[in-house]
């Protein structure tokens, strides 16, 4: 047995006969009754489990959760963290915890700025309205280090969670074989799935088919629109849009985007070239390049007859990932700003210095968030995980949405959990007939590498009217620095417990110093 297989074990239920019960729906709620009920209640699914104590009575079989995370193949570097944090998740709700906002920040005595009458108004190009004159200092946001608490449930609704999770290889038809099997052999009652979007869209009509409840829980490109599927993860607005500002405003306007050819790569170099000239910007040159190509040599000629002012960068998996010690060899010199890289494939840790110099990304998580509660995220993580090489975006992303998902239940079915709160993560929105986060979980933050990947933690914390930011010390691995997206002032150095706020910051940038 594997460490992972060790590990694995810990998450599903000790009891035997919850986890030899027949069957794992719950008893007299089917999935349809299930979606119906949340978009009835404009509740959204975080509603749901209080849904499945209303109706199931006897509440002993486990409770099925299908989970289907590449953990060999071209995308098991981020399919391996996506698994691993579903099992802390879930080790963490039958044990009888769930959270108490998000794990990331900021934690401790608060963060105190000027704060302003009302949140602001902004488009992609200004400031509408600042939301009026900054009023005096005050603390605006205030929360426990701690991110757990007591659920008063051991499981959901005292049904402990049982986890089936086949590896998918990688493989589309894979994911479609071992989608149906999860569905038809096992009936499970959630499935959560997929890092790449063509992996999303090769299960979606099986879930639709099958009115399976279905969670994708990665950044992606947007503009999926289904009853059955949530999507958790930032969308373009929130990544792309704001590292397209920093980067045209701080290197110029002449874009060439590398990108990855499929869904995902294609529909971001189509969001990259609509937003262009809104923004006094062009993209001058373009390159899709398929998943199995790991040879750049081409590509890298092309980008320096084109000689942009910087690349936007879309490429993704194991093998797009040699492009960068290549470049690096080649002498490409260009800025890079892209939506994935760093935060989901830990580029600045595997390749060295200087191969990621002058990237920068936007990522909703970072390892190197300084903040007390996401140190102690860390610990825990890696007390389960001891050989975690790196805490990535997507992960974060798996772990949370199990606890979200649970969170949800008590509170007579009124949704508790799903709106606004100290901490929360943010509200889950129905949006027509498909769902999507109708805030940033946490807001998308642009990340610069420079030559000795080396950067200053500094992280940004959204709340309705400010942003605050929270600075720590700087370690060997590297820190952030927030940077306003459209101005492009570095906010002022801070100590931990402090902070600095604008009400204009929507999408702070963050970049490496």
């Amino acid at each position: 047995m594997t460490t992972d297989e060790k590990k694995f074990d810990v998450c599903v239920p000790t009891d035997a006969a919850d986890a030899s019960g027949t069957g794992g729906s719950s008893a007299g709620l089917t999935r349809r009754d299930l979606i119906k009920a949340a978009a009835v209640t404009g509740a959204g699914v975080l509603a749901a489990p209080a849904l499945l104590r209303a109706q199931a009575a006897g509440g002993a079989a486990s409770i099925k959760f299908g989970l289907l995370e590449d953990r060999s193949g071209n995308f098991a570097i981020f399919g391996l963290n996506k698994w691993h944090g579903t099992q802390l998740a879930i080790k963490e709700i039958n044990d009888g915890w769930t959270l108490d906002g998000g794990v990331q920040g900021p934690g401790g005595p608060g963060v105190h700025a000027k704060v302003a009458a009302k949140p602001p108004t902004t488009n992609i190009k200004a400031t509408v309205d600042n939301g009026g004159a900054p009023a005096r200092d005050d603390t605006v946001w205030t929360e426990p280090a701690e991110y757990l608490l007591k659920s008063g449930d051991k499981g959901v609704l005292g049904r402990q969670i049982e986890l089936l999770a086949p590896d998918p290889q990688s493989d589309n038809t894979q994911f479609q074989t071992l989608a149906r099997r999860l569905i038809l052999d096992d009936k499970v009652d959630v499935i959560m799935a997929g890092f790449a979007s063509a992996e999303r869209e090769a299960i979606r009509p099986i879930m639709d088919q099958n009115k399976m409840l279905y969670f994708y829980n990665n950044q992606y490109e947007g503009g999926v629109a289904d009853k059955n599927t949530f999507c958790t993860g930032a969308v373009p607005e929130q990544q792309i849009v704001p590292v397209m500002q920093y980067m045209i405003k701080n290197f110029g306007p002449r874009i060439y985007t590398l990108a990855a050819d499929y869904n995902f790569g294609q529909l971001s170099a189509a969001w990259t070239r609509a937003m262009a000239p809104l923004l006094n910007a062009e993209v001058i040159g373009e390159e899709f390049i398929p998943l199995s190509v790991s040879q750049f040599s081409s590509s890298i000629a092309k980008i320096q007859e084109a000689k942009p002012s910087w690349l936007m960068m879309y490429i993704t998996g194991q093998n797009h990932s040699n492009f960068y010690p290549q470049a690096n060899a080649a002498g490409l010199k260009f800025p890079m700003g892209s939506s994935i890289n760093i935060a989901q494939g830990y580029e600045h840790r595997r390749f060295a210095p200087p191969a990621l110099n002058r990237f920068h990304v936007t990522a909703s998580y970072m390892e190197e968030i300084p903040t007390p509660r996401n140190k102690l995220f860390v610990k825990r993580w890696r007390a389960m995980f001891a050989d975690e090489p790196y805490l990535a975006m997507e992960g974060h992303s798996a772990y949370v949405r199990p606890a979200r998902w649970n969170h949800g239940q008590g509170d007579g079915g009124q949704g508790a959990g799903v709106g606004p709160r100290r901490g929360s993560a943010g509200r889950l929105g129905l949006h027509g007939s498909g769902h999507a986060p109708s805030q940033p979980v946490h807001p998308a933050r642009p990340l610069r590498r420079e030559a000795q990947h080396h950067l200053h933690d500094r992280v940004a914390a959204h709340r309705a009217v400010v942003d605050a930011a929270a600075r720590g010390e700087p370690r060997a691995h590297g820190g952030v620095q927030a940077v306003h997206p459209r101005r492009g002032s570095v906010l002022q150095d801070v100590p931990e417990e402090e902070g600095i706020a604008d009400p204009s910051l929507r999408h702070p940038v963050v970049r490496a110093t």
